[in-house]
């Protein structure tokens, strides 16, 4: 259904947490949206940005666990063994 791939950036920004899955990434998002209201297009640069230079806003999700679900789908794999 859905294709993976790993990005690599030439920085590591692997601290900032870029997605919805929680409700706290949804109150980072509107914040983001917030400081953006003046722009009507904005691109990921301009909310990294927008980011290193509002800390505060990064903070809003940081305590979320990332792969949270990968990790639980991990733990109630069962092993199955050929023959």
């Amino acid at each position: 259904m859905f294709n993976v791939y790993n990005y690599s950036n030439k920085q590591d920004l692997s601290y900032l947490r870029w997605c919805i899955d929680e409700e706290s990434d949804l109150l980072m998002v509107k914040k983001i949206f917030h400081k953006m209201n003046d722009k009507k297009n904005f691109s990921t640069d301009d909310i990294l940005e927008l980011i290193l230079k509002n800390p505060d806003i990064s903070k809003i999700n940081k305590d979320v666990k990332t792969n949270q679900g990968y990790e639980k789908s991990l733990s109630q794999d069962k092993l199955v063994h050929r023959e």
